[in-house]
């Protein structure tokens, strides 16, 4: 997929002088964007496998940033949401949205870093979805990074540094604080934020004492807390070599691959080999939720969608005996089993793709908040709002057109239409009050974006207590 462009495809072109050079982007309607900035070197041959390499801006003294960038996806995997994929092996870049006029009048605006999702295996930073110059025309500087995927980002490697996409994100993080000034931001008012494995790795940085400092706030989309131990990971990557006829799990083994033809190999695989951080060692020696809980003192807000897996409308219910039974196998107890079916029956919350939603998704939702009790603040919030060309469903992903302010996007109409209730037009306003760091709700409050009261959020992640030392 190519990126579309529309309300950039009449900017004009505007050159900004900063310390470290020289830098070309496009403006239009008092917003500027600086695109495709390497914050590390191109990770090709010996640094494929390698901790990024903070990048030598002094060598490009005169920067095109009028461009997209490198993405690290090679291969679209066919999913609704408008995430372009560009060729090029300078894929560890930026971009950053901020309004003209106060480029260089020395402005410390708050700055919003958004992690894309994907599964941690798919997903890019340059969809029209994620354009950020509705919050910057709101005062917020707004920057998008690329971070390696699937193996390169993941995979553990015998000979090589494991969480390689984490350390993307710090990196990223830290060039933010060296140059995101030099764009009008404040690198003391920073708030990271991502949707599904986006908002799983806002949770990681937050659990990490690597990320300390480097951002102030955190907003989480739909978040995981997937995670695995180094033996687990380790597994893993085995079968996939396995799956590939490769002799051994190494960089020389894999350096041999191009990551198009991995990732056309991952679509293809019919064994479902996903990848996430890598705990127990270095960035995560506890885990990442005792991670979470240790570093509670960083406001943030989480919450996910009324119907994250739900595709089909008319998707039969299950009934109440096998509902309880199915959640048995994952691993919940036989008393918090009985309490959601309770408050289920009755409703389409007893579908498979209700209950594999509260598992995988919502599920994330109770264990931070009960990690956080004790936090100055937590915020939940609950998307209940589901378009009507979706069968009325609050689907995975549907916020985030509402989160940037996107939503008038020809490709957001075509999902969320153009009647969309004040209430949900209110997710967006919240987002800017929390980056501008204004007062938010308290902390047992549920904010509902949509329908009803919100059903609430019933199951802790039954898995979370292995998650913590060994990230079984």
């Amino acid at each position: 997929m190519e990126p579309v462009e529309t309300f950039w495809s009449t900017a004009s072109p505007i050159d900004h002088t900063t310390r470290f050079g020289g830098i070309r982007g496009l403006s239009r309607d008092g917003v500027a964007v600086f695109r495709g900035m390497p914050y590390a070197a191109a990770p090709v041959g010996d640094l494929r496998f390698a901790a990024p390499q903070r990048h030598p801006w002094a060598h490009q003294p005169n920067f095109d940033a009028t461009r997209w960038g490198a993405t690290p996806q090679r291969v679209s995997p066919g999913w609704g949401i408008p995430e372009p994929s560009v060729p090029g092996a300078d894929t560890l870049n930026l971009n950053v949205f901020a309004p003209t006029a106060t480029l260089r009048d020395g402005a410390a605006l708050p700055v919003l870093v958004w992690i894309h999702g994907g599964g941690y295996t798919f997903g890019s930073a340059i969809g029209n979805w994620y354009d950020g110059r509705t919050l910057a025309q709101e005062g917020i500087i707004t920057v998008s990074i690329s971070y390696r995927l699937g193996v390169d980002g993941f995979a553990h490697l015998d000979d090589a540094v494991d969480n390689r996409a984490v350390l993307d994100w710090i990196a990223a993080l830290e060039w933010v604080q060296d140059h995101i000034a030099e764009f009008g931001g404040d690198p003391s008012r920073v708030t990271i934020a991502g949707q599904s494995a986006g908002a799983g790795a806002a949770l990681a940085l937050l659990a990490t004492r690597r990320a300390r400092g480097l951002f102030q706030r955190v907003w989480s989309m739909s978040g995981v807390l997937d995670s695995f131990g180094v033996d687990d990971a380790a597994a893993r990557t085995a079968r996939l070599s396995a799956s590939l006829g490769l002799a051994r799990s190494d960089t020389a083994h894999y350096g041999a691959l191009s990551d198009q033809f991995l990732e056309q190999t991952l679509v293809a695989l019919p064994e479902d080999i996903p990848f996430a951080p890598v705990v127990g060692e270095d960035l995560f020696p506890d885990g990442i939720p005792s991670g979470i809980q240790a570093h509670s003192d960083v406001p943030l807000v989480l919450g996910a969608t009324a119907d994250e897996g739900t595709w089909n409308a008319e998707e039969p219910r299950i009934e109440p005996d096998a509902a309880r039974a199915m959640l048995a196998e994952f691993g919940v107890a036989d008393i918090d089993a009985r309490e959601f079916v309770s408050r289920a029956e009755g409703t389409t919350a007893l579908t498979l793709s209700r209950i594999k939603s509260e598992l995988y998704f919502r599920s994330t939702v109770v264990e931070v908040r009960r990690r956080r009790a004790e936090a100055a603040h937590t915020r939940v919030y609950d998307y209940t709002w589901g378009p009507a060309a979706l069968g009325g469903l609050a689907l995975h992903c549907n916020e985030i057109p509402l989160f940037f302010g996107t939503h008038d996007e020809p490709s957001a109409q075509a999902v969320l239409g153009t009647d969309i209730p004040d209430e949900v037009r209110g997710f967006h306003d919240d987002v800017r009050r929390f980056i501008l760091g204004e007062d938010a709700p308290a902390n047992d409050a549920i904010t509902v974006y949509g329908p009803g009261a919100g059903d609430g959020f019933h199951l802790a992640a039954p898995l979370a207590a292995g998650w913590d030392a060994a990230g079984e």
